[in-house]
């Protein structure tokens, strides 16, 4: 057995293993902060349970993962890109972004929880007077898989954008360029919206 195999499973290991060791890590550091906790020492209670809740969000981060579609018939996708901001940071956001790409086209997709912007999206959406407001800028409100969007669509810059919000909860947020509005709604229509539903609960 050569040194390289030898080390592929050792990595290989190491990725099956590491949620099992990450979970141990965050079960430690709730324990150290109640312990702290109990003795009074304060600081040092809100230190690990805020590193315990830190570790949590990035395991839900990676869990975001699995929402994104396949690309579609003669389109790329890179690796999905995810992050867990802390609750000092936008109020603790969990995003993740994929791109897609096809020539000189591109299309992104951006799930997030707790985004900021969900508030302002849901009443675009429900907001007769904001429905309008958005109509005025080239904006319109369309149904995406039974799921209410904020679509906009530049056909001279071949540019666009889809908003949408998943149980009030979740925001899935697509930009596209130099692609076709249909290519777009493409993407929009490949998201499984149930799924992306469920991922709330959890």
């Amino acid at each position: 057995m050569n040194k390289m195999f030898k080390t592929l499973i050792c990595l290989s290991v190491i990725c099956l293993i590491s949620p099992i060791i990450w979970a141990d890590e965050v079960e430690e550091e709730i324990n150290a902060g109640l312990t702290a906790y109990k003795a009074g020492e304060f600081s040092k209670a809100v230190e690990s349970l805020e590193y315990a809740v830190g570790q949590i969000r990035q395991l839900k981060a990676q869990k975001i993962e699995i929402l994104f579609p396949e690309p579609l018939e003669g389109w790329q996708a890179k690796e999905v890109e995810s992050m867990a901001a802390g609750s000092m940071l936008f109020g603790g956001v969990i995003s993740a972004n994929r791109r897609y790409a096809k020539g000189s086209a591109s299309v992104d997709i951006n799930i997030a929880t707790d985004n900021p912007m969900i508030t302002f999206v849901s009443g675009m959406m429900s907001n007769p007077a904001m429905m309008t407001m958005a109509g005025k800028t080239g904006r319109t409100v369309k149904k995406i898989k039974g799921v209410n969007a904020v679509v906009e669509w530049d056909q001279d810059s071949s540019r666009g954008s889809i908003q949408t919000v998943v149980a009030n909860k979740v925001m899935v947020a697509i930009e596209a360029r130099n692609c076709s509005e249909s290519e777009m709604l493409g993407y929009a229509e490949a998201i499984d919206y149930d799924e992306v539903e469920a991922f709330v609960s959890q």
